[in-house]
């Protein structure tokens, strides 16, 4: 796990770039009174980082074995590396678009709608280390990878419901 995270985390961060480079154009062209223009570029930056993420996670799984080599695995850590790389890559579009919204909730001025996805994301995460825990055991594949990617997109997708509660149309 430590010998992948800083490959993981570059790769997530994506989200946190157009989350704050996108939460600035939004706001100023909410702050200039153009909403549709905010609109239309907050639309923008969530198909390009969802497009992204995609993109990324592609080639992150591609490219694990030889990035976590690059980084000193070997033997059955770069084995054991390279399949739990993959199985947290496979949430990777999701981790980009949560870390966006996250960004996007301050900028509207909900930062307690961020901050309850991300008590729920912790919070989920947990429960589903404890479920996952009843599953047959496989290698390296333990219910914390599991957990870890699947609290991935169901904080995805509480952002969405949030974000569509707490934004009316119009």
């Amino acid at each position: 796990v430590n010998l992948a995270w800083p490959f993981l985390m570059i790769l997530s961060t994506v989200g946190l770039m157009f989350g704050t480079g996108g939460s600035a154009i939004v706001a100023k062209s909410f702050g200039e009174g153009d909403r549709d223009r905010a609109n239309r570029c907050f639309s923008l930056f969530v198909y390009v980082a969802a497009a992204v993420g995609v993109v990324l996670a592609v080639l992150g799984i591609v490219f694990a074995r030889p990035v976590i080599a690059l980084l000193g695995g070997q033997g059955a850590m770069l084995e054991n590396a390279v399949i739990y790389t993959r199985i947290i890559l496979l949430a990777l579009p999701f981790n980009v678009l949560q870390m966006l919204f996250q960004a996007f909730c301050t900028t509207a001025e909900k930062p307690r709608l961020g901050l309850l996805v991300t008590v729920a994301s912790g919070i989920t995460n947990m429960v589903l280390d404890a479920v996952l825990e009843a599953a047959p055991p496989q290698p390296v594949s333990t219910p914390a990878h599991r957990a870890r990617a699947v609290t991935a997109a169901a904080s995805f997708l509480v952002s969405i419901f949030l974000i569509v509660l707490s934004f009316p149309a119009g």
